[in-house]
């Protein structure tokens, strides 16, 4: 009897059309559901996210800044304390409560580069008081966003765009290429400030060209630091001790039933220590990987995630830029550890969907979307983990090694008033 493979799939749709109707009852329910619950945190935590005070604080520092990264260190240590230490299921779910995410900036356009901070007023305080801790002769002073100036829209008639999110290209526990590591030369000479490159590509910009330069970070608790511990132990072949429940006393008291009924001796399980793994059979690039992971766990850690976008006008255009800040993130890579990675570009690299809606169409709703949450500071989907030590590597206050006649810092320095000041009027 021979059959046609269109009466197969007709059987096959009939079959399960007929199970659709022996099930709708109870499946579609649990679909809505799920779409309900994921349209209500969407709405819970967009309408909570609409009440929150946000702040914009532009950061001036003297031009011949002598500290060194270490410095910023200490400021996101104490930009950890807008940690929650866990929300309330309440808060969450329902009050639409989540982690503060503060955003450190940095903007280059024509007329110079500037240092921002965005974050929500009840921390006015505490971030302040960090900066000025570390940097005294430092200026602060709330501003208007300058994402009001932006057009509301890009890509437009007149102006174009580039994006990205850049993330760790591997897991969170490997480290990238850190501070230490750029000023372990003795000599000034010798010592490179890791953020040198990103300034001189912003120093050059000129007519419409804008860069921006966004760091997100929200601080979390320690299970980004336990799964990196995992790892480790998986790199130094570590297992894991095993501890000796319930369940387990009473499978043996059954299974020693049977040992002395045939006159055996009865077994009863014994907490498993933990196997030290034999250090010296690690090769030295294992050995330096894995204490590269215990000194990153050693330290707070932020998830994170930089956010690069590049605006100039239609007709000048120039992609050169967009490869040098490419090479600003180069430089932290490591062949053996982590290094950045574009999350998100608004480039089209080729798609499925390029050959039904075309490579411009679909080049352009990525960047008309990219610039909607660059606009509105949307955190990513795709995040890292990085502790205190890398985020001062990518994000600091240019030290005395830059040279930029760009950068807008603190020209003079505050004082208190000579003693002898007059204080009645003069006439």
């Amino acid at each position: 009897m021979g059959f046609s493979v269109a009466s197969v799939l007709l059987g096959i749709a009939v079959a399960t059309w007929e199970v659709f109707l022996a099930t709708w009852w109870f499946v579609l329910p649990i679909i809505f559901m799920g779409v309900f619950w994921e349209l209500w945190l969407y709405y819970i935590e967009s309408y909570a996210a609409a009440k929150i005070k946000w702040l914009l604080l532009r950061v001036r520092v003297p031009r011949e800044l002598l500290r060194v990264p270490s410095a910023m260190e200490q400021v996101y240590a104490a930009l950890y304390g807008t940690y929650s230490f866990g929300i309330t299921p309440w808060d969450k779910y329902w009050n639409g409560v989540v982690e503060t995410v503060t955003t450190f900036e940095m903007v280059g356009d024509a007329s110079g580069i500037y240092f921002y901070i965005r974050i929500k007023n009840d921390f006015r305080n505490l971030i302040e008081s960090a900066i000025y801790a570390q940097y005294p002769q430092a200026e602060i002073e709330a501003v208007p966003d300058y994402m009001d100036d932006l057009p509301e829209v890009l890509p437009n008639d007149f102006l174009d765009i580039f994006g990205a999110d850049y993330a760790l290209a591997k897991d969170s526990a490997y480290p990238i290429r850190t501070w230490p590591e750029f000023f372990e030369a003795k000599n000034d000479e010798e010592r490179i400030d890791p953020i040198a490159s990103l300034v001189e590509v912003m120093s050059k910009l000129k007519g419409g060209e804008r860069m921006f330069v966004q760091l997100f970070l929200r601080a979390k608790g320690d299970d980004w630091k336990k799964q990196a511990e995992k790892e480790r132990d998986k790199i130094i072949g570590r297992k894991p001790k095993k501890d000796v429940g319930f369940l387990d006393y009473v499978f043996a008291a059954i299974n020693n039933l049977f040992v002395i009924l045939v006159g055996g001796e009865p077994e009863w399980p014994e907490d498993k220590k933990e196997e030290k793994p034999a250090l010296t059979s690690l090769t030295k690039g294992e050995q330096d990987v894995a204490r590269s992971i215990e000194d990153k766990v050693s330290k707070l850690g932020f998830e994170m995630f930089v956010r690069f976008a590049f605006m100039d006008n239609k007709s000048s255009f120039s992609r050169s830029n967009i490869s040098a800040v490419a090479s600003f993130f180069n430089q932290f890579a490591t062949l053996n550890k982590n290094s950045f990675r574009p999350m998100r570009m608004t480039a089209v690299l080729g798609h499925w969907a390029v050959k039904w809606i075309g490579k411009s169409a679909k080049g352009f709703a990525k960047k008309r979307l990219f610039w909607d949450d660059f606009k509105f500071r949307n955190f990513a989907e795709k995040t890292s983990f990085m502790n205190i030590e890398e985020l001062a590597t990518i994000y600091h206050y240019p030290t005395i090694l830059v040279e930029s006649p760009s950068l807008r810092p603190v020209e003079f320095k505050k004082g208190a008033p000579p003693s002898n000041l007059p204080l009645e009027d003069l006439e």
